[in-house]
């Protein structure tokens, strides 16, 4: 089994062969992790997003902590993507139970209206 070294330093200065050495390291992973939570669609963008956030603040981080800040990223990530959901799911369903009382309403009204017509008609018999 090949043992892979990545220069950290060289990254935090924007070597993008580290770079790419990093992310080929960690891709796989991080796609295992992002996969249990989110679809595979949706986990290639995560995962995506934290590699980009990484490289944005490279020169801030702590390179030993590098492991822990990518698979923290890609978790919370997720779980930021599933409360999305949940939100708007949640304002799904509360747009059809809005237009299902607004359809009964109208039926309603329109009961109503047909039977004030036959009501008028017996009337004017």
């Amino acid at each position: 089994m090949q043992t892979i070294s990545i220069d950290i330093n060289k990254v935090q200065k924007g070597d993008e062969t580290e770079f790419r050495l990093l992310f080929n390291l960690f891709y796989p992973r991080l796609m295992s992790v992002a996969c249990r939570f989110v679809p595979e669609h949706i986990a290639e963008d995560i995962v995506q997003s934290v590699f980009v956030m990484y490289w944005e603040q490279k020169s801030a981080l702590i390179p030993n902590a590098i492991h822990s800040f990518l698979y923290k990223c890609t978790q919370n990530n997720c779980l930021n993507y599933l409360k999305h959901q949940a939100v708007v799911l949640g304002h799904e369903e509360e747009v059809r139970l809005a237009e299902e009382r607004m359809a009964f309403q109208l039926a309603g009204s329109d009961a109503n209206e047909l039977w004030n017509e036959v009501v008028e008609r017996d009337i004017r018999k």
